[in-house]
């Protein structure tokens, strides 16, 4: 495969369109929402300050004395205190519906990038309003599409939250210090393997889920028959994939480096803009980068030859 060729096409394509960008930032969504940068501190005691506590039980019955924690205000504050827990819990369902709806709407827009890069890589014509209507079309699979990789991250997640659990557990029962120590660092020791296993196992399954969102925008195909198709796709084309992806890698490594500086200054001088800006920048590294898988994946199913992209063995069409 000629990579310069494909990358540079990807960015030619993108720079003449820059409605693209717009897609872009709708995909870009789900990350940009989620850099909130914030931090909690708890005071926690420390010195030999000790605790006394004298006389009966606030509620010695086990049941809840409102009279025992405000006293004759009780009567006042507690119409308060429900409603300030009411108000809490509607703010917590509605920021879990806009969470679930500012990803929903991530997820079209990477369809919609796909689409309208598919379209103009082929020779046609595309828009904002037409990439995204091809998308919206197929949002209840893209978004089955986007939900199958989680299953299994939840479920390694929840193993190694589960044997962590164990090892703590067994340490808090532990005197002598040099089997807390042993435990220490065998619990150290897994955490990194599984840290180091679980970015592996994740940037092959994300790998894996960028060609099943095009293989159901392209070729039309159902939630498990995307996936299926872009194993085929991938295994078909596995040398040209690995290597374009470790290009990708360096490319974004080499991006990162070179911005860094120039994003520190803005965050440091003009903070009131340094989110805007990091959320631009993100937004067009996604749409240039989803426009270059775009291309490889019609470079890999011979779809490349009539619009003058680089053309290799294609995996056959089904």
């Amino acid at each position: 495969m000629d990579y310069g060729h494909l990358l540079s096409k990807a960015w030619n394509l993108v720079w003449n369109n820059k409605w693209l960008f717009l897609l872009g930032l709708l995909a870009t969504l789900t990350s940009a929402s989620g850099n909130s940068g914030g931090s909690s501190n708890w005071n926690v005691p420390s010195g030999d300050t000790t605790y006394e506590y004298e006389g009966e039980p606030t509620f010695p019955e086990g049941e809840f004395d409102p009279e025992a924690i405000f006293g004759e205000d009780a009567e006042f504050i507690m119409p308060f205190l429900a409603l300030g827990t009411g108000i809490m819990v509607a703010i917590i369902v509605v920021a879990v519906l806009v969470g679930i709806g500012i990803w929903g709407i991530s997820t079209i827009a990477h369809g919609g990038l796909i689409a309208g890069v598919n379209t103009l890589a082929g020779g046609g014509t595309s828009s904002f309003a037409e990439a995204w209507s091809a998308a919206w079309k197929k949002g209840w699979r893209l978004i089955g599409i986007a939900l199958i990789p989680a299953i299994p991250m939840i479920v390694m997640l929840a193993i190694i939250v589960f044997l962590a659990f164990g090892a703590i557990t067994s340490a808090t029962t532990l005197t002598d210090p040099d089997s807390i120590a042993n435990v220490a660092a065998g619990l150290g020791a897994t955490g990194i393997i599984a840290f180091c296993l679980m970015a592996i196992f994740a940037a092959a399954l994300g790998l894996w889920h960028h060609f099943a969102r095009r293989a159901c925008m392209i070729e039309d195909t159902t939630v498990f028959e995307s996936y299926r198709r872009g194993w085929e796709v991938i295994t078909a084309n596995l040398g040209s994939v690995i290597a374009l992806f470790l290009i990708v890698i360096a490319i974004q490594f080499g991006l990162g480096i070179v911005l860094f500086v120039p994003r520190l200054i803005i965050g440091v001088c003009l903070c009131c803009l340094a989110w805007p800006i990091s959320i631009a920048i993100s937004a067009g590294f996604t749409t240039y980068f989803s426009a270059v898988w775009t291309l490889a994946w019609r470079a890999f199913t011979g779809l490349s030859g009539k619009s003058g992209e680089p053309l290799i063995d294609a995996a056959p069409a089904e």
